[in-house]
């Protein structure tokens, strides 16, 4: 329409010069009129009781398939969303999760809660981690040529406190254990399902240097054991392989903290 009534072409038309002025002003008035009132485009988002989170990146998905976790627009807090309603019961497992820890006095071990909810009926859960942290995929593309296993040592060590502890993460994986370098701390968030150490006998490989072989060794023979038995039977291999527990400082690469988003050995 526009170009009908525009001045250059109105005369082939038969439309005067006024009328074509006047016609064209209709126009970008409607125009600016539907434009004003017209639906503003909104961001992905979930409402609940302490606040809106704006889901930005897609991070993971679960092996299942149940559930999507999402980076937001708040510093360093993740969201957990069933991506179909038979998926809300995963989501929920990371609150009994993060409450048997706090039973224990490892809350440090779990994320911080901060909101929950429901959206077109599927369960969410947002959470925050401390910042400094990185996933054990940011560890694994820092040191390509794997870890020295003294170093590797303690994040076990503590992964599998956490699963002796709470016994309610089914989820071990690259993207769900988050480690902080200089406090030597670990976290493990996306909680799904019962415990499985086999999940973290299936890490070794993934994290370790390839002339770690007693290591490597240990955790094919390791991945059937319960979380106890099998970090009992690590620290006696650790103590039989590096003497008494010493601190050992850990550090990661320059790069950005919580992409994904260690007292020591």
């Amino acid at each position: 329409m526009a170009v009908a009534v525009h001045p250059d072409r109105a005369e082939f038309e038969g439309i005067t010069p006024e009328q074509a002025a006047t016609a064209t002003g209709r126009l970008n008035a409607l125009y600016e009129q539907v434009t004003r009132h017209a639906p503003q485009t909104v961001n992905p988002h979930v409402v609940g009781s302490h606040g809106t989170f704006v889901l930005r990146e897609r991070l993971r998905v679960d092996a299942p398939g149940h559930v999507a976790t999402y980076a937001t627009d708040v510093p360093n807090t993740l969201v957990d969303i069933a991506r179909q309603p038979h998926g809300n019961d995963a989501v929920h497992t990371l609150e009994a999760f993060v409450e048997a820890l706090a039973g224990r006095t490892m809350s440090a071990f779990g994320p911080e809660l901060v909101d929950a909810g429901t959206l077109h009926g599927r369960s969410w859960q947002a959470y925050r981690v401390p910042d400094g942290m990185f996933s054990l995929r940011d560890v694994r593309a820092a040191y390509p040529d794997g870890l020295d296993g003294r170093d590797w040592a303690w994040m076990v060590r503590r992964i599998l406190m956490a699963l002796d502890t709470a016994g309610k993460h089914g989820n071990i994986s690259l993207d769900t254990v988050l480690i902080h370098p200089e406090q030597h701390g670990v976290m493990l968030i996306s909680p799904r399902g019962a415990s499985s150490t086999g999940q973290v006998s299936d890490l070794f490989p993934l994290m370790l240097a390839t002339n770690e072989t007693r290591q490597l060794t240990f955790a094919k023979h390791a991945e059937t054991l319960a979380a106890e038995v099998f970090l009992r039977e690590y620290d006696l291999l650790l103590r039989a392989m590096y003497g008494p527990n010493r601190f050992r400082p850990f550090g990661m690469p320059s790069g950005p903290a919580n992409r994904s988003r260690g007292a020591g050995r």
